[in-house]
């Protein structure tokens, strides 16, 4: 515990089933553990996670419909509570806590956490919005006490981008978050003996490029008998599951929806891939390591060849490339390729080390 106590606030839109959200409930958690107060505020109410809030950890929701329509209870909020500082992340919130620190009489530190390029989360489908975008990036940014990016590429981005001081940007990738492979033993998959399972995880959305994925799977199910469990939820899987009857594949393609703890899938699963055409920093990767899976991914990001150590614990394969990825899938279900040990690699992203290095950040030391 310690003896000094600080107030620390993160904001989020809300409590969705999304990266951003699982790392700042999992770091506030420390820090709550570690005797600072905590408040998670979000926007909006409800969400897959708004029953994981961590103990000592106080959600407080603004009840707004999106974060910008937040700024001014988020003021309100900061000018009650006076917190030493403020953590969002996600680019609206970003923009609504920055906002509501200028209008704030607080003396709140204000730090944004930046996942994404920002460049392409300024575009919007009228060009004088996407320039509105690109000129309030560059204004409230620079009233940021500190930005966090989770890669030196994308830090060097933000640079560009939102002309933020260097000394102001700090470099933290994201913890390998705890796992909850302890609560079940025993799963119930689609598994048939000796046929393998390839594991894919994330929202049925354009962005994972799940038909890639299908493309390449009817490639590796042409060679060898396997199974596709995809684990999400989304806006494409009708179109998905119409793609699979058209590949021929359906029958050994299972939809298994959202899953609150995908490492008991990776451990029944002989490789793990995913296939999105962008991200952030995908944890995903950190987890499938952690489990012991094998993993093909796409260069979806610099993050990607980070996490797996340059490709020395995981194949890496071009966006999009459904031959490659097949390919890759195939010489992992073969026993032609194995990874060694990622032990010690995940070291470095030990949730306990990663955030102290956010309260490094957070309280100005």
């Amino acid at each position: 515990m310690v003896k000094d106590k600080k107030k620390l606030t993160f904001f989020l839109p809300d409590l969705s089933a999304g990266g951003a959200e699982r790392v700042l409930l999992a770091i506030s958690g420390e820090i709550a553990a570690r005797g600072h107060r905590c408040d998670l505020v979000t926007a909006q109410s409800g969400g897959p996670w708004q029953h994981a809030v961590p103990t000592g950890v106080r959600h407080v929701s603004l009840e707004s419909t999106k974060p910008l329509h937040s700024v001014l209870k988020l003021a309100r909020y900061l000018n009650k509570e006076r917190p030493m500082a403020i953590l969002s992340s996600v680019f609206s919130a970003n923009f609504a806590a920055l906002l509501a620190c200028h209008l704030s009489t607080s003396k709140t530190r204000c730090i944004v956490r930046e996942a994404y390029r920002a460049g392409e989360e300024i575009k919007a489908p009228s060009t004088v919005t996407t320039y509105a975008n690109k000129v309030a990036l560059r204004v409230l940014y620079h009233r940021a006490d500190a930005v966090v990016a989770l890669s030196s590429e994308l830090a060097a981005h933000i640079g560009d981008m939102a002309h933020v001081p260097g000394n102001r940007i700090h470099v933290i990738p994201n913890p390998l978050l705890p796992s909850t492979k302890t609560l079940t033993s025993k799963i119930r998959t689609p598994r048939l003996d000796g046929v393998p399972i390839v594991l894919a995880c994330g929202r049925l959305e354009l962005q994972k490029d799940f038909a890639t994925l299908l493309q390449a799977f009817a490639l590796v199910r042409a060679h060898k008998p396997s199974q596709l469990v995809i684990l999400g939820s989304g806006s494409q899987l009708g179109s998905l599951k119409l793609l699979s009857a058209r590949l021929g594949i359906e029958d050994d393609v299972h939809f298994a929806g959202h899953a609150s703890n995908p490492h008991e899938w990776m451990r029944h699963a002989e490789v793990f891939v995913s296939t999105s055409r962008c991200e952030g920093f995908p944890n995903v990767l950190l987890e499938a390591l952690d489990s012991g899976c094998q993993i093909v991914s796409t260069n979806s990001s610099d993050t990607v060849a980070e996490i797996l150590d340059g490709g020395r614990l995981g194949t890496i394969v071009p966006v999009g490339d459904a031959l490659a990825i097949a390919q890759s899938v195939v010489e992992i279900l073969d026993g032609i390729r194995k990874r060694p040990s990622a032990t010690e690699h995940l070291r470095s992203y030990d949730l306990s080390t990663i955030t102290d290095r956010y309260l490094d950040v957070l309280l100005g030391n």
